[in-house]
């Protein structure tokens, strides 16, 4: 089984004894008292209570019904830095539970799109934004929501059911975490990209998992390594209209304003398109 340790610091109900195979919802209350503040940072309500139904452990193949590091971090993101995500045209792929589409909305983007690769973890992500009304109503939260399937593994012209739609940004939690994996959500990027000039930013947020293999002499993140090579030839590739640029967000003084804990190896990148620089 796998199971995301996010879930022992949610402030969750009681869980049942085969979480396994049952969905909890659990209750993420923004703590951190900075966000009671009217700020530089924008507006942030205090004491609101994010539900999102999920579960705890899962087989290998749904672990997008489990909530995790990266989408918690690029959450924390969002709250700080609500204006660069207010009145944006927002693609989530990967979305799992659905709770960063969620909070996307409640923050003021224009739209959100909320995808993943199958139509079970599409109808889990619309049951989350359906319990979260109390935040999309909130004077910030009138973006129109959808759910989707989009599984990027398939070949790359599969995204083109998506053509008629306005996107400027692409939104990423936790989905680089195997090689074939990250070299499948590259082409979709491309793809994505080659078909909407309008996209000018990536989010992608990314737990960096150490390896310790017997023979090596110091622990490796293989997975992260791929990852970054394939945003260099990403950035490079002339068949896009515009280049790319890598930046990596400092996390040192990020509040975390959920109950979590956020290991020291997680990583928060910004794509972002030379036009719009």
């Amino acid at each position: 089984m796998i199971v995301s340790d996010v879930h022992e610091a949610a402030a969750a109900a009681s869980l049942p004894a085969d979480s396994s195979s049952a969905a909890v919802t659990s209750r993420l209350r923004l703590h951190d008292p900075r966000c009671c503040e009217e700020s530089e940072h924008g507006r942030c309500r205090p004491n609101e209570v994010l539900y999102v139904t999920h579960h705890v452990s899962t087989s290998l193949d749904q672990v997008g019904t489990q909530v995790w590091n990266g989408a918690l971090l690029m959450c924390d993101w969002m709250l700080h830095h609500p204006r660069l995500f207010q009145g944006r045209w927002v693609l989530e792929l990967g979305a799992g539970t659905g709770v960063v589409s969620v909070l996307l909305a409640s923050l003021g983007a224009s739209r959100v799109i909320c995808t993943d690769r199958c139509p079970e973890l599409s109808r889990l992500a619309q049951t989350n934004f359906q319990q979260n009304a109390h935040l999309i109503a909130a004077p910030a939260g009138n973006a129109a929501f959808s759910c989707g399937v989009l599984d990027w593994t398939e070949p790359p012209e599969h995204v083109q059911h998506l053509s008629q739609e306005h996107i400027d940004t692409v939104v990423a939690c936790d989905v680089t975490y195997e090689h074939e994996i990250t070299d499948s959500f590259f082409r979709c990027l491309h793809q994505l990209c080659s078909t909407h000039r309008s996209i000018t930013t990536i989010w992608v947020a990314v737990e960096e998992r150490i390896n310790f293999l017997l023979g090596d002499t110091q622990p490796s993140a293989p997975d992260l390594q791929h990852f970054l090579h394939c945003v260099e030839f990403f950035c490079q590739s002339a068949s896009l209209h515009t280049h790319f640029v890598l930046e990596q967000k400092p996390l040192t003084d990020l509040p975390r304003y959920f109950v979590s804990k956020r290991p020291s190896h997680m990583h928060l990148y910004c794509l972002k398109s030379t036009d719009s620089i």
